[in-house]
């Protein structure tokens, strides 16, 4: 996973986004948002750190991630992510290893209106 949008941050490799113009398309797009952004490095997207997913949590939303890519994340990141959510960090190395994906890959999104 290249971007991970939360509410009020990005996390992405922007690094990956070959073409300049289109680089910083998207950052002055997504800083125009007023969402604080987390570049993240090539390592850091190998080690599944785009694949984060925010949830809404009781108290405060919830950033879900691997214990990977908590461990790939610098300390300002981390700390990023922190001032935004809960940051709540699962074990699924086998997954990762084995199935190509990561967190996020295994939970289900509802975009829908509430009922």
């Amino acid at each position: 996973m290249l971007l991970a949008v939360g509410t009020r941050f990005a996390a992405l490799c922007t690094r990956a986004i070959g073409d300049e113009a289109r680089r910083r398309a998207v950052i002055e797009r997504l800083a125009a948002t007023g969402r604080e952004i987390v570049d993240l490095d090539f390592y850091q997207l190998h080690a599944f750190a785009g694949n984060l997913l925010e949830l809404r949590g009781v108290r405060s939303p919830v950033i879900a991630l691997s214990v990977t890519a908590l461990a790939s994340l610098n300390r300002a990141q981390r700390r990023t992510l922190e001032f935004h959510g809960e940051v709540v960090a699962a074990d699924v190395g086998t997954i990762e290893r084995h199935g190509g994906g990561s967190v996020r890959c295994m939970l289900a999104e509802v975009a829908l209106p509430r009922a």
